[in-house]
């Protein structure tokens, strides 16, 4: 189809004159269009680029969905939930188990797995000495029971139905509780949905029980309550270079020991039994001579575990469980302070201080099952080298 050239009018194809203006347009043509031959550029997107304030949501939103998730876990680890006291049987029945605090504490931190298999999901009824009485931040009460550490207690939370009878305890009351086990949080065992017992009067046996198959009626022990127990007495040796809080006044022993290298000192040992043979204390110190301590790290009498194993009582580690072991220091001068669960079930806490190249080792001892009380805490954060 010829286009005219001067003014554009498309003309009948074969035209030699354009109809419009005359002029002729036998030569003009449509020119045929380029061919592109190349590839096509691909095309450029930018990056897509967020703002500091997406940014700053993105991160606060993953920290606090984080932070409610270890919440929610929290909070069901503390809520308490009801025991089931009903004598269910068959294989799926729920075991009851009569436990003091400090030996429930003592299992799980000698073997929370171990633990956890015998006590967790079970029903227990634990008897303890009252440390503290709480609230949590969901305004639950609970009742803390003392421990050998006095950080990590025993946590027993308290039914609604039974925390009016929790506002009359008192700190030091001995109390009994049946609860179910809820494991361990942060080092402290947890008792759920807990129901607080009769008081056991000090020096009468606990009275018997209604009957119930799933009751141990013997489990209570006698203790004596804080008033009755031996006073504390400030006791100072002028040639030991001590002063310490004793129940009662001490009684004085020495005895040789042998040391490694074949060297024989002598051990002095100042020490007090009381309630009925059930708890006993006692400072115990050695003179290692100066050329002993030659080539010995400063600390070496008090940096071996195996050394603190064989401390407790007759010098063998067999059988013993080192279930706390910690560095301590009493005005500069360096020390250890760990828990030995002996092997027959008894426990001792040792507070040991090297003093230049005396050795001071402080003992604390509970018998088996036997409630223990402040008098081991106050004895052993009561000593001062002279």
């Amino acid at each position: 189809m010829p286009i005219c050239t001067r003014c554009g009018f498309r003309n009948v194809e074969g035209a030699r004159f354009c109809g419009n203006c005359g002029v002729q347009v036998s030569a003009v043509a449509i020119p045929n269009p380029p061919v592109w031959t190349g590839a096509l550029p691909l095309p450029v997107f930018p990056k897509p680029r967020f703002s500091r304030s997406i940014w700053r949501f993105i991160v606060w939103g993953s920290a606090i969905a984080v932070g409610m998730f270890v919440l929610l876990v929290i909070i069901g680890n503390l809520v308490p939930s009801a025991p089931n006291h009903s004598s269910a049987s068959g294989p799926s029945a729920q075991q009851t188990i009569s436990v003091s605090a400090q030996k429930l504490w003592m299992d799980y931190h000698a073997n929370e797995v171990a633990a956890d298999n015998q006590y967790k999901g079970n029903r227990l009824v634990v008897q303890g000495q009252v440390e503290s009485i709480n609230k949590d931040f969901t305004d639950g009460v609970y009742v803390s029971f003392w421990a050998p550490n006095k950080f990590e207690p025993v946590n027993a939370y308290i039914e609604s139905d039974y925390q009016a009878q929790a506002a009359g305890l008192q700190i030091g009351q001995i109390i009994t509780v049946d609860c179910k086990g809820g494991g361990m949080l942060v080092g402290s065992p947890v008792l759920k949905g807990c129901s607080i017992e009769p008081d056991v009067p000090a020096g009468q046996n606990s009275p018997e029980p209604q009957p119930n198959p799933n009751r141990d009626s013997n489990r209570h022990q006698t203790i004596p309550l804080p008033s009755q127990r031996d006073a504390m007495q400030p006791f100072t040796s002028a040639y030991a270079r001590f002063s310490v809080l004793f129940p009662g006044t001490p009684t004085k022993s020495s005895q040789p020991v042998q040391l490694k290298n074949g060297e024989t000192v002598t051990l002095y040992v100042f020490s007090v039994t009381a309630e009925n043979g059930n708890t006993g204390y006692a400072v115990k110190y050695i003179n290692y001579p100066a050329d002993y301590m030659n080539g010995y790290p400063a600390d070496y009498a008090i940096s071996d575990p195996q050394v603190r194993l064989q401390a407790a009582e007759k010098g063998d580690a067999t059988g013993k469980t080192l279930f706390r072991d910690q560095a301590i220091d009493l005005d500069g001068v360096p020390g250890r302070d760990y828990a030995i669960m002996l092997p027959d079930g008894s426990s001792c806490t040792v507070h040991e201080y090297l003093a230049g190249n005396r050795l001071y080792q402080l003992l604390a001892w509970t018998a088996k099952d036997y409630l223990p009380n402040d008098q081991g805490y106050q004895f052993l954060h009561s000593f001062r080298i002279q």
